[in-house]
């Protein structure tokens, strides 16, 4: 053993007997030598008393403690808990060396580290997740605001105008029906059209639409914005509408539906279509001749 490592020892087994020897209570006086119990032989005679315990010539009085005499028989009895709690602990601790303590109190400090910064990466944890949120319902929200700020500047196309043009009586101008449709542009930026359909029905609809005469646009058609635009509807001259169905519309028990639809394409490429969907009104004695949108199913209207 290294002389630092027998000074670490002797210095740590002086604190504890140090420690161990004040922590045992001193015995006093009356627990010394009891009321009643014998002295010995040789106190006895020092007293006057014979070794079978008669008073011989003397006082029966005990001497007077001397001060001195209690202050040295404590010293003793604590040099003698010193000595033997010395004796306890190198026996105990003869096989300890001082390396192995400091490698318990490492280990013990290691422990409190390791802890400690698992309780700060537990909290750093957490502390990223929230942030994690934060961003993510920052980034949603910028996206909401960019695809608003696009919704206001792509183009938009809606059904403008609708008329039947008559120059005879209603009967006959149902037969073959020239109907003038015009859509118009209301977004701020260009549409570059697709195509286009306009189609009739007489009676009821059907729940999804079939669309029969759908006529490509030319290559560069563009409705800018704010702009009107007619719709070809010269195929609505081959629908020939039999008699029996002009008669019911023109007296009002059925209907004439109108409906079509105008693709286009945005300044970003992406593609959508306006669907429109009108039933002519025959004039009644309530009511005028005129268009309205009537009970037409959803998908006679859904754009997108």
């Amino acid at each position: 053993m290294s002389n630092i490592a027998r000074f670490g020892r002797k210095s740590f087994l002086s604190v504890v007997v140090t420690i161990v020897a004040f922590a045992i209570p001193a015995p006093s006086i009356a627990q010394q030598h009891e009321p009643g119990e014998a002295y010995p032989q040789h106190q006895r005679a020092e007293q006057g008393q014979s070794p079978s315990g008669n008073v011989v010539g003397v006082s029966r009085e005990s001497p007077p403690v001397v001060a001195s005499d209690v202050a040295s028989s404590s010293d003793k009895h604590q040099d003698k808990r010193e000595e033997k709690a010395r004796k306890w602990l190198e026996e105990a601790l003869s096989g300890i060396k001082i390396t192995d303590v400091a490698m318990v109190i490492f280990n013990g400090c290691l422990a409190i580290y390791t802890w400690c910064l698992w309780r700060a990466t537990l909290l750093l944890a957490k502390t990223g997740e929230d942030q994690l949120g934060v961003a993510r319902d920052a980034a949603m929200a910028a996206q909401k605001s960019a695809s608003a700020a696009i919704g206001l500047e792509t183009p938009k196309i809606f059904l403008n105008s609708m008329s039947l043009e008559r120059a005879t009586t209603l009967e006959e101008c149902l037969e073959r029906p020239q109907i003038a449709i015009a859509v118009k542009n209301h977004g701020r930026t260009p549409a570059f059209l697709i195509e286009s359909c306009v189609d009739v029905n007489a009676g009821a609809l059907p729940s999804e639409p079939v669309y029969r005469n759908v006529i490509p646009l030319p290559v560069g058609a563009v409705l800018e914005a704010h702009d009107e635009r007619p719709l070809d509807a010269a195929a609505l001259m081959g629908s020939r509408i039999p008699k029996q169905a002009r008669t019911a519309i023109a007296e009002g028990k059925t209907f004439l539906w109108v409906y079509g639809y105008i693709s286009y394409r945005d300044f970003l490429g992406g593609t959508h279509v306006a669907r429109f969907c009108k039933r002519f009104r025959p004039q009644t004695p309530g009511s005028k001749e005129g268009w309205d949108d009537g009970d037409a199913p959803k998908a006679y209207t859904k754009g997108y």
